[in-house]
């Protein structure tokens, strides 16, 4: 039974390359979310963070404000427990995920063991139903509005993947950021190595900037036509 089970974690037939949110697209989602639905997502998007491990499902602690490290001497982080892996990480937060952050606890005035996103059922760690009904209210609407109804809260983290790639991590750093396996990697995210390895690196705050002006003058137009 021990050699069975060791070659079902080594096979990755089930791994499929990802279908990931570029940051333009992020933006349009966004705007369909208000409030804290607009920072749970900036969570996915910004820090790479799989949704359990925000919120605290399926294993996971969920994330609380003494785990969030907003004024560090480099790059702002969070430390994130995946119940899936059974690991911790160090999760680099992309501007502008740290100033909102900043913004939001100052108005919740949390202690530091507290959530950052407590259930609404009861103040701790989100229930499976909970995290449903978050995506079928909240999410999916706004990804209809934004003409992407395809797209999942996972799609996010993509997304942060497709960026940290893109920055010149390499294989290595991209494991780093998101805690899979060099195996999966290569698989779910061929299609972001092969176009980076082709490009000169890309800042992510540069990307992200980008897409908000982008974002800004399409609202604009659409505006305007109306």
């Amino acid at each position: 039974m021990q050699s069975i089970r060791r070659n079902k974690e080594l096979s990755f037939d089930h791994v499929k390359p990802v279908r990931w949110v570029s940051p333009v697209e992020f933006e349009r989602i966004r705007a369909g979310l208000t409030g804290r639905d607009r920072l749970i997502a900036d969570c996915f998007f910004f820090a790479g963070a799989r949704p359990g491990e925000i919120l605290g499902m399926r294993g996971s602690e969920g994330l609380r404000w003494r785990d969030v490290f907003l004024y560090t001497g480099s790059k702002p982080f969070m430390w994130l427990y995946a119940g899936k892996t059974m690991r911790e990480r160090q999760a680099i937060m992309f501007d502008p995920l740290p100033a909102r952050l900043r913004a939001f606890k100052v108005l919740s005035s949390p202690r530091e063991h507290d959530f950052v996103f407590p259930s609404k059922q009861g103040g701790g760690a989100w229930s499976d139903v909970e995290y449903s009904n978050w995506t079928r209210r909240a999410f999916k609407p706004a990804c209809e509005r934004a003409g992407l109804p395809h797209v999942t809260p996972f799609m996010l983290r993509h997304g942060y993947a497709n960026l940290t790639y893109w920055a010149g991590s390499g294989l290595k750093g991209l494991v780093k950021a998101i805690d899979i396996t060099p195996e999966q990697a290569t698989v779910m995210y061929s299609k972001v190595i092969d176009s980076a390895e082709k490009s000169l690196p890309i800042s992510p705050d540069h990307a992200i900037t980008q897409a908000q002006t982008a974002f800004r003058i399409e609202r604009e137009a659409t505006q305007g036509e109306g």
